[in-house]
């Protein structure tokens, strides 16, 4: 039974989460209005050793971490929002375990994004995050065909596949789907930005040929995953609502960058739209007020579009 974690009321919006990490937001006007953000992109770690050439937060083996006070924001934010945390590597963080006990203290819900080798070397930490109830829903940055992170998935619960548009080859996406039984998958938009920006200088004709391959294979991944989902960059480059009925693209969407979530960089102690807007902001003791700024900032975007002919 897909029984029900957390449910309430956000501006004109009624939200309930599910145990499976489903979420399910409706509202009886035509558009959302919402006092807060759902959820928050929150960067602990600017530290991992992996350095990937796409990795838009151009994090290093020596690159700094979040001290916890800058986390306090997280107790005015009110109940079952979810807090997405990355970097950088979340296990280089010395308190990750308490950040999440934090995290869990607010009765906020706690997800992490490692990048699948990470995971692999670090199971036993992560799954005992998991068994503890610390960690809910568990992103996996997918890159290589690995029989030990099979054998590691088969042990988790609520895992999500991440992948890049524009660098995942079909090849890896047959392997997820037949590996692991049709998993759920999040495709993410290429981030042009910092390190993300000099790979594409790089390789754009290859970057933008997968993309537009993968813009056709819709129908294909809806077919072969058990869950698909997207970024707001990954919508855009796909062409998403292209491949899907109205009334399938309007039960499903759930808003803009800077409607639904936010960024937060815990690391640096600023807060944005999203992790590749320039647009940066020192964090604010209160989760609402943050939120105004970024709501604000949609609609001077608005002012300014009127004013161009």
């Amino acid at each position: 039974m897909n029984k029900i974690l957390y449910e309430y009321d956000n501006g004109n919006a009624h939200v309930v989460i599910k145990e499976d990490g489903t979420r399910e937001v409706t509202t009886e006007d035509d558009e959302f209005v919402f006092e807060v953000p759902l959820n928050a992109d929150i960067k602990i770690s600017d530290r991992c050793k992996f350095a990937c050439k796409m990795c838009h937060e151009n994090s290093t083996p020596n690159g700094d971490l979040a001290p916890l006070e800058n986390l306090q924001f997280l107790k005015t934010w009110g109940i079952g929002k979810e807090c997405s945390l990355g970097g950088g590597a979340l296990t280089e963080h010395p308190q990750l375990t308490e950040i999440l006990q934090f995290i869990k203290d607010c009765d906020l819900i706690a997800n992490g994004t490692f990048h699948q080798d990470e995971l692999v070397e670090n199971f036993e930490l992560i799954k005992s995050l998991q068994d503890k109830g610390l960690l809910k829903g568990i992103g996996i940055s997918y890159s290589h065909e690995d029989e030990r992170l099979v054998e590691c998935v088969k042990q988790l619960n609520n895992v999500v596949f991440h992948v890049i548009a524009g660098l995942v080859p079909y090849k890896n996406l047959i392997y997820l789907s037949e590996k692991f039984n049709k998993p759920k998958l999040l495709v993410l938009g290429y981030k042009n930005f910092r390190r993300g920006n000099v790979l594409y200088n790089i390789i754009s004709e290859h970057i933008e040929s997968n993309i537009e391959l993968l813009s056709h294979g819709i129908g294909w991944l809806l077919a072969h995953f058990s869950v698909v989902s997207f970024d707001n960059k990954g919508l855009e480059q796909l062409n998403v609502q292209k491949w899907v009925d109205k009334e399938t693209w309007n039960e499903c969407y759930q808003g803009d960058d800077r409607v639904t979530g936010m960024y937060i960089d815990a690391v640096k102690g600023e807060f944005a739209g999203n992790s590749t807007s320039v647009d940066r902001y020192p964090l604010r003791d209160n989760i609402k007020e943050m939120y105004d700024i970024i709501r604000n900032s949609i609609q001077e975007d608005v002012n300014i579009d009127r004013l161009i002919f």
